[in-house]
């Protein structure tokens, strides 16, 4: 497996831990599906029933100022390390992982799948 095989998926599992860690609270609370980043994807991972990872070509800031327009609830923003989370009134999260060497801009979203249905991949 090559190293950035194993970098994409380390920061990945990283992003999926880190938002659980830190936004914990915020899942908890009602929730819904946000939209997934549309724009130069390159890939769309269908982590869990309640979890998207978008990868684009596009920059994180780019991908950040999307979402500024388009989260219909956010109520907060914050910026950990190198992501950016999104949070909204709805209990969904976004998390945004910039582009490094090794990888592509990453968008996570996760939402509450139990109460809003679950990621039906596509």
């Amino acid at each position: 497996m090559s190293q950035q095989t194993l970098s994409r998926q380390s920061r990945r599992a990283a992003l999926f831990v880190a938002a659980a860690a830190l936004l914990a609270p915020a899942l908890a609370q009602a929730g819904s599906p946000e939209p997934f980043y549309p724009n130069n994807v390159e890939s769309t991972e269908h982590e869990t029933p309640g979890a998207v990872v978008v990868t684009t070509k596009d920059s994180g800031d780019t991908v950040a100022a999307w979402y500024r327009a388009h989260l219909k609830d956010k109520t907060d923003e914050q910026k950990h390390a190198q992501s950016i989370f999104f949070f909204t009134k709805s209990g969904a999260t976004v998390v945004i992982t910039p582009a490094s060497r090794f990888q592509d801009t990453m968008a996570g979203v996760q939402w509450d799948a139990k109460k809003y249905g679950p990621d039906t991949g596509k």
